[in-house]
């Protein structure tokens, strides 16, 4: 995996997480991973020593790694006579001699906050036995100060007694800079100001600046173009190595950027894993088809796709619910043969059923509504004015048979007359159809319940009657009325 080197001046480090696996591999875990989110400080770090490059262990100038940009130091060494901490390298910074003991950092910009930080060594009593160049610290107590006027005056950040602690080991420092203290310009301080020159050795190892990002620094300009930069190359990476984050494979032309790309030696595509997949499965659809294809025709004589075009058959009598301009100008058969086209169709009669059910029940279910009441008020009046008929004929035919009894049988023919002079516009029993009368007021008549039979006499049929139910009922009237006046 990539890590910074001594040739970075700003520092990234965090816990990695690869998002591409393949890619990581393939480049030699060089790319493919990204720092994980949760573990990220959300800061870089802008200084950082370890002390294995200095080239000369006395001179600070001779450093080969750029992050540590330190101004100024006094009596120190980068050697081993200490020891390293656990997990360290082979040198770190240690401090002695007389008058004076410290080192200086330069300037560094901590306008957001942050902190230093470092591992500390204070020799314990006879440490120097086994150690001959790192004497026993008794008096010589160490302090970091900080400095925000390029170092003209100092204030101390922590203070380490030598009683409370030497010991045998590294102890890690980690000191928070002040809220008040945050500037583009501090500088730290790592002294020892009073001690014996003979003795109270002590040294300082991994030595690290961290600075914390602005808190929108995602939203920021400069963030948000680098990022847009930085995905194109690994996009072209991820198709270089033709893994499965790789959106459109490159031509052979576009291949020929991907020799830009670390650790690539790859020259041609390969089969993907899901394309063949893919492969395998067409295939065996296709046999699968021609067996059931020769089965339908061994056991049904049926080709291939023939259910399914008499499915599209049935549409044909469908077409006849829609409204003419909806309606296809050739047979629904031939269009239905292209499975894309039927499809389609099929859709769309469908939404056109839709449609017009639904203008058709908004528009009409008023005009049918009212057309079913009227209907129901003229049969109503119709039974009410045969029933009057009725009841007057009756009367009539009471009151001629009384006369019948008083003054003897009158003439059939004399007796039809006076009948139909005293009632001109009665009908003869049996004959249901009354006229339909201008003046009667038919509005004002309450509607049946159509969900209920109609209370009608049994005489009368309970529908309508045709032309033809009419003409014999008027016949068998008229012979009835004969009879009746013969028997007169």
């Amino acid at each position: 995996m990539a890590e910074s080197g001594f040739n970075s001046t700003a520092k990234l480090q965090a816990q990695a997480c690869v998002y591409d696996e393949e890619l990581f591999a393939l480049s030699a875990e060089y790319l493919g991973f990204d720092v994980c989110e949760d573990e990220f400080a959300e800061g870089i770090y802008v200084f950082e020593d370890t002390f294995e490059y200095w080239q000369s262990p006395r001179d600070y100038t001779s450093n080969l790694m750029k992050s540590a940009i330190w101004n100024e130091t006094a009596n120190v060494e980068t050697a081993n006579h200490c020891g390293t901490p656990s997990g360290g390298g082979a040198n770190a910074m240690v401090f002695g001699g007389e008058f004076f003991r410290y080192a200086i950092t330069n300037d560094v910009d901590l306008k957001f906050g942050g902190w230093i930080e470092a591992d500390v060594f204070m020799a314990p009593v006879g440490y120097d036995v086994s150690h001959e160049f790192c004497k026993t610290v008794y008096t010589g107590h160490v302090r970091v100060d900080f400095s925000l006027d390029h170092g003209n005056e100092w204030e101390n950040l922590a203070f380490y007694e030598a009683w409370r602690y030497t010991s045998a080991s590294y102890f890690h420092i980690e000191l928070e800079i002040p809220e008040y203290a945050r500037s583009t310009e501090i500088r730290f301080r790592f002294a020892q100001n009073v001690f014996e020159a003979a003795r109270d050795h002590w040294a300082l190892d991994n030595v690290k600046i961290f600075h914390r990002f602005e808190t929108n620094w995602k939203s920021d300009a400069t963030y948000v173009e680098n990022l847009a930069i930085a995905k194109d190359p690994i996009q072209l990476a991820q198709c270089c190595f033709d893994t499965d984050w790789c959106e459109t494979r490159l031509s052979e032309d576009e291949l020929e950027q991907c020799k830009t790309v670390p650790n690539y030696t790859q020259t041609t595509y390969y089969l993907r894993g899901i394309e063949l997949y893919i492969m395998i499965g067409s295939f065996l659809t296709v046999v699968k088809f021609i067996y059931m294809s020769v089965q339908d025709w061994v056991q049904r004589k049926r080709l291939p796709f023939n259910d399914e075009l008499d499915h599209f058959n049935f549409l044909d009598k469908l077409v006849h619910f829609l409204p003419p301009h909806y309606r296809p100008k050739h047979s629904l058969v031939n269009k239905f043969v292209d499975i894309h086209k039927g499809a389609r169709m099929d859709a769309s009669m469908k939404n056109a059923m839709e449609g017009e059910e639904e203008k058709e029940s908004e528009e009409d279910a008023a005009r049918r509504k009212a057309d079913t009441e009227k209907m129901q008020r003229l049969i109503l009046a119709n039974k009410k004015k045969r029933e009057k008929q009725e009841k007057k004929l009756l009367k009539h035919f009471n009151k001629r048979k009384k006369i019948k009894e008083m003054k003897g049988k009158p003439e059939p023919k004399e007796a039809w007359i006076a009948a139909d002079e005293v009632a001109p516009d009665v009908v003869v029993p049996g004959f249901d159809v009354v006229p339909f009368d201008e003046n009667e007021d038919y509005d004002s008549l309450a509607p049946l319940d159509i969900n209920h039979e109609m209370d009608m006499d049994s005489s009368m049929d309970k529908s309508i009657p045709n032309n033809e139910d009419l003409e014999k009922r008027a016949d068998l009237s008229l012979r009835m009325a004969v009879e009746l006046a013969d028997s007169w």
